[in-house]
């Protein structure tokens, strides 16, 4: 049997590490990693590009979404990002304020 350090490279952890009695242990990313930046999801000036970049810094409301930014569909844009986010433990909470009006904020 070949040793682990024939099967994986030290400076790349996202491979796959097999002990000595053929065990094969995964590695896995650290639980706080720094938020994506909005260029690495998006295309530079997207809507999602843009809301996303609005909730890093902070809470957001439809009507803001609407109202200021001119994102219209906001609902299918929190979707588009939410699924974005997702392979980096993250997501987006939705609270509501009162009939019709909601608030979204990053979670994770």
């Amino acid at each position: 049997m070949k040793s682990p350090k024939d099967l994986c490279h030290p400076m790349k952890p996202d491979k796959k590490l097999i002990d000595w009695d053929g065990v094969i242990y995964m590695t896995q990313q650290p639980l706080f990693s720094p938020r994506p930046a909005p260029a690495k999801l998006f295309t530079p000036g997207s809507q999602s590009y843009q809301l996303y970049e609005r909730l890093l810094a902070g809470e957001v409301t439809n009507s803001e979404i609407v109202r200021q930014m001119n994102i219209f569909n906001s609902t299918g844009r929190i979707s588009d990002i939410r699924a974005k986010l997702k392979p980096y433990l993250m997501d987006i909470e939705a609270s509501r304020i009162n009939k019709g009006l909601f608030s979204y904020r990053l979670k994770g």
